[in-house]
């Protein structure tokens, strides 16, 4: 009998252990695509460089975290969903989240000007450095829907159990960013604008790849038939705001000391 209970925790073990590192690696997607730009561009003979790039990829990071709900709150909706081997559910999860997620994108896409004014005027920088890396900023900021969306895709992923494609994605993402900074930097020499256009194109090819593998996981054609009125139920909308409220006043809270 104890045999038998040593073996299962072993098992369980096992088990939380192989879920939990993709999941610890796939985390460090939105830093390490600002540690690829920062390296790339202490490559070159302007420091200023990477003063620009690391005040502009603290920026970017903070927005990002901001809106990490739409990843983990995604992620318990769907787990529970899955579990109950409720897979309309999981499709109508997934349908919201990126709905959620493509209009907040295409709202900081909008309202991008005012945010970057909002944003720079909290760091502390020479007049070169913040031009540099304001240029940065209104580039990159078209990649916002793709980012978020590729946060609800995660989440997604991370709700099926699917870690090992997630951290494919991650992997994906930064060694596409990886080669196309080369490119647009280091051969192209288009310094501060190359690596802010590597990062939008790779984050975007991030998305799309993603939408790909989640749809590859999940019952595309019942996807595709979900009526208006399921999509908004509004008690399953007011459940997803109501486990993202609370998500979204702890990152702001842990975001504070980055600002200060």
């Amino acid at each position: 009998m104890q045999n038998n209970l040593a073996d299962e925790q072993q098992n369980w073990h096992r088990r939380i252990l192989a879920l939990s590192w993709p999941v610890i690696l796939s985390n460090l997607s939105i830093p390490l695509v600002g540690l690829v730009d920062v390296a790339i561009l202490g490559q070159l003979s302007e420091p200023g460089y990477i003063g620009a790039i690391t005040v502009g990829t603290a920026v970017f990071s903070a927005i990002y975290w901001l809106f990490g709900f739409l990843r983990m709150g995604t992620t318990g909706l769907v787990a529970q969903a899955f579990g109950a081997r409720d897979a309309d559910e999981v499709n109508l999860t997934y349908a919201r989240a990126l709905l959620i997620a493509a209009s907040l994108g295409i709202i900081l896409v909008l309202i991008h000007k005012p945010l970057e004014h909002l944003l720079f005027s909290l760091f502390e920088s020479s007049e070169s450095i913040e031009q540099m890396a304001k240029e940065y900023f209104s580039i990159r900021i078209f990649s916002a829907p793709a980012v978020l969306i590729s946060l609800a895709s995660i989440g997604v992923l991370f709700g099926l159990q699917k870690m090992k494609t997630t951290l494919f994605l991650t992997i994906f993402l930064n060694l596409s960013n990886l080669s196309l900074d080369v490119l647009l930097v280091l051969v192209f020499d288009l310094g501060v604008k190359g690596v802010a256009i590597g990062t939008l194109i790779s984050e975007w090819a991030s998305a799309l790849l993603g939408l790909f593998l989640v749809a590859y996981h999940i019952n595309r054609s019942s996807l595709l038939k979900i009526s208006r009125e399921a999509l908004f139920q509004k008690k399953q909308f007011s459940q997803f705001f109501d486990v993202s409220g609370n998500l979204i006043i702890r990152t702001f809270f842990v975001q504070i000391p980055f600002f200060v």
